[in-house]
């Protein structure tokens, strides 16, 4: 089902979708990075916490399947010795406002191999014999 006929059968439109979006409780993440809260959820679709070791520092980025976005909520700097505490939880509002960019079958392909490249090099998937 495309996105404009969901919208359609929830008799939501474009304006009033977003407005509902954050009357809902979302499920996602309490990221507590040396005592800064950071709260992050979407509706339907994931998120991701990515520790990169070669950048020194972690992105948190994901998707929303309800409004067919792709979502980053950014780069977070971090030191030797940073404390770091993720809790599952329920999101009633994004502490920080997500770039984010309309999902495409191209898009999402290219980001997989990005991503398999890249867990490849690191050495997390092995490389085909």
């Amino acid at each position: 089902m495309t996105l404009d006929k969901l919208l359609k059968k929830e008799g939501l439109t474009e304006n009033n979708r977003h407005k509902q979006q954050l009357e809902t409780i979302m499920e996602g993440f309490e990221i507590n990075i040396n005592k800064r809260i950071v709260h992050v959820g979407v509706n339907a679709g994931t998120t991701i916490i990515v520790m990169h070791h070669d950048k020194i520092g972690m992105r948190i980025t994901g998707s929303d399947d309800t409004l067919g976005k792709l979502l980053d909520w950014g780069m977070f700097e971090l030191n030797v010795g940073d404390t770091i505490s993720i809790t599952a939880s329920q999101v009633k509002d994004n502490t920080l406002d997500p770039k984010s960019e309309n999902m495409d079958r191209k898009n999402l392909i290219s980001q997989y191999h990005e991503f398999k490249k890249y867990l490849t090099e690191q050495g997390l998937i092995p490389r085909k014999g």
